[in-house]
């Protein structure tokens, strides 16, 4: 046998993430935050730092939101036919070997 092999159990291994849930991390991460708080303090007199983001960002991060939305719509759509799939299969609806290895008819 390759020594190379994971010989991690279940429960040491991350768990698998499914195409959509990757696909809503990565929008997530792409997201625009606020520009960092200055450290030193500013001079008397001086305009308050921006805590606010500009124009773009907030337009990025209004069409990533609403890429995430259609993703998770998406995903839930998905796991619907999934379970009605499995249900046909559990009724005997749907010939064929189901996941739990019982052939139906």
């Amino acid at each position: 046998m390759d020594d190379t092999t994971d010989n991690r159990t279940n429960s040491d291994k991350p768990p698998k993430q499914s195409f959509h849930d990757r696909k809503i991390a990565e929008l997530e991460a792409r997201k625009r935050l606020a520009p960092p708080q200055p450290s030193p303090p500013r001079p008397i007199g001086a305009p308050p730092p921006s805590k606010q983001l500009n124009a773009e960002d907030r337009a990025v991060n209004e069409a990533l939101d609403r890429l995430i939305g259609l993703w998770k719509k998406e995903k839930e759509k998905v796991q619907g036919r999934e379970g009605q799939l499995q249900e046909h299969f559990r009724k005997g609806k749907i010939k064929g070997k189901a996941k739990d290895g019982f052939e139906r008819s």
